[in-house]
């Protein structure tokens, strides 16, 4: 990884570039490929994840590049966390870049907030993420069987994956949920 990697908050302007991105065929992760058209959809896009004292997003880039994006939501200001999730390019996945902007991200977010600690969930089947996160000093906390974040594509996902969890119409995961904290979170180890 030569490439000036650059993590800074996202702007309207850099969304455009993510309808370039690689698309997911595993009706699994369908809800993560990029659909936006038009300049109001971009533009109600980017507005959707940043939203003042509820939601930010920053861009992981390769020079100027976006290969991929990090949320910061759900904040909770009495205990001081707050949720994360990330996407990305696949043309940009199983190369390390996931797991060194996560902890671009941590480190930005404990210097520069008041959270003092980052939880997330993601999908048991979401094996690449799991790792990322787990390298970037994520430790799980818990694992809860919930209906699928994305019945969108509920028929899709059962015709794809024979051994898709429904029960009464609804398609189920197991959920890991993670967290890491200010104090365990290993900032020299980039």
């Amino acid at each position: 990884m030569e490439e000036n990697l650059i993590f800074r908050k996202l702007l309207v302007e850099d969304v455009y570039q993510m309808r370039d991105w690689k698309t997911h065929i595993d009706p699994y992760f369908f809800h993560y490929n990029f659909q936006c058209e038009r300049r109001e959809e971009f533009e109600n896009w980017y507005r959707s994840k940043k939203i003042p004292f509820f939601k930010d997003i920053f861009g992981m880039f390769i020079d100027e590049k976006l290969i991929g994006f990090i949320t910061i939501k759900n904040y909770n200001f009495i205990f001081r966390y707050a949720e994360m999730g990330i996407s990305m390019d696949l043309n940009y996945t199983d190369k390390g870049y996931g797991t060194k902007f996560i902890k671009l991200y941590l480190d930005y977010v404990f210097s520069n907030t008041i959270f003092k600690r980052i939880l997330l969930r993601t999908a048991e089947f979401n094996k690449r993420a799991i790792k990322a996160y787990e390298k970037a000093g994520f430790r799980l906390i818990g694992i809860k069987e919930c209906p699928y974040e994305e019945q969108r594509y509920k028929d899709f996902i059962i015709s794809f994956h024979d051994d898709a969890l429904v029960r009464h119409k609804i398609i189920y995961a197991k959920y890991y949920f993670m967290e890491v904290s200010k104090k365990t979170f290993k900032k020299d180890e980039f």
